[in-house]
């Protein structure tokens, strides 16, 4: 159901049930090896997928499969694309389902120097990815509909290794635990858009903007926007300290967006 908030109109991700177990499942058979493109070396996958890319025609030339490696990407999810770190060990890919009725692409993680692909996220839009300083561990800041952002954090060696115990969104959730707190319990989020403005080492710093309205049922009035400054430790995905939108522009240049 569409909620209505002063010139906002709120909408829930549309994404059914079915659509969405198909797009895991598809996930699952890259991951796998039942699909033609999962097999091989990272070099080998780069050619089957550009293969594939010409036989559908890609919607947004020039491609994004590349060999070379890259600390930032934008992905979109009706475009192939392969991400390596940085080190050359990793490979992200992102694999269109463009014959589903739905936006639901699978993003994988493949081992460049170590056999194996591991299923990271359901891509429905948009994001960017980044990798971390010494390519061991992603960060994506998805965008699966419009005023809404969502942060996904992965420790590769873990992720790698199964032995990752923490969900992605672990990060995510923090984030907007700490953000309700600063916007008091009368409010709730309206648009929620963290951004990346720096990633040094263990540190992570996001600007946080959006709008809040008062939590009352029905409410249909004017929003007020908010915009935060928030430091992470990579080590433990906690907020070490939190910035007003002046702290933030002082000191980083960054404003919230």
């Amino acid at each position: 159901m569409a909620v209505l908030i002063g010139c906002y109109l709120m909408l829930p991700p549309l994404v059914s049930r079915s659509g969405l177990l198909n797009a895991e499942s598809r996930a699952a058979d890259l991951q796998s090896g039942a699909a033609p493109d999962s097999e091989g070396t990272c070099e080998d996958v780069r050619s089957k997928m550009a293969s594939e890319e010409k036989n559908v025609g890609a919607p947004y030339p020039p491609t994004n499969i590349k060999s070379t490696p890259r600390t930032h990407t934008d992905l979109d999810w009706s475009m192939f694309a392969t991400v390596v770190a940085p080190n050359g060990a990793w490979q992200v890919e992102v694999h269109p389902a463009l014959t589903s009725d739905e936006n639901l692409t699978p993003v994988l993680l493949r081992g460049c120097q170590k056999a194996g692909s591991w299923p990271l996220f359901i891509l429905q839009r948009d994001a960017d990815m980044y990798w971390g300083p010494d390519s061991s561990s992603l960060l994506v800041v998805n965008e699966p509909f419009s005023g809404t952002n969502q942060l996904l954090f992965f420790n590769i060696q873990a992720l790698s290794e199964g032995k990752q115990t923490q969900a992605p969104d672990k990060l995510d959730k923090t984030v907007q635990q700490v953000l309700l707190q600063r916007l008091g319990e009368k409010n709730q989020i309206g648009f929620y858009l963290p951004t990346l403005v720096s990633w040094k080492k263990d540190k992570l710093l996001f600007a946080v903007g959006g709008n809040m309205f008062p939590r009352k049922i029905g409410y249909n009035g004017p929003t007020t926007e908010y915009c935060y400054g928030f430091m992470i430790d990579t080590k433990t995905l906690q907020v070490q300290d939190v910035l007003s939108a002046e702290q933030l522009k002082t000191a980083s240049g960054a404003e919230c967006p």
